[in-house]
């Protein structure tokens, strides 16, 4: 018998927003949605990057199936906001969150 347990012990502030779309759902885009603070208040421990990067270097995704997207998929994503989440380094949340919106 397993038990597994959740246990989150700090959670972020709602103090980021996508422009334009602050209070709402942002529809997926590959270029990435703007960033802004929503108030004067701040993370002390994180930033946001405000330059935008027009070659990004993305990790390879795949489908659920465990298969290589197609070259039209991976076309998409040209650039990228700089920041403190390193696309290439967390290959797997990246390539699932932005696969499931792009199979489905």
């Amino acid at each position: 018998m397993y038990v597994i347990m959740d246990n989150t012990v700090a959670t972020l502030g709602d103090l980021l927003g996508f422009e334009g779309y602050l209070n709402e759902s942002a529809p997926f885009k590959p270029e990435e949605h703007k960033v802004v603070w929503k108030s004067d208040r701040r993370y002390l421990d994180f930033s946001i990057g405000e330059t935008y990067n027009e070659t990004c270097e993305f990790p390879r995704f795949w489908y659920e199936t465990g298969y290589p997207v197609d070259d039209d998929v991976n076309k998409m994503f040209k650039g990228c906001y700089d920041g403190e989440f390193d696309q290439v380094r967390c290959p797997v949340a990246t390539a699932r969150s932005v696969l499931t919106t792009i199979v489905w």
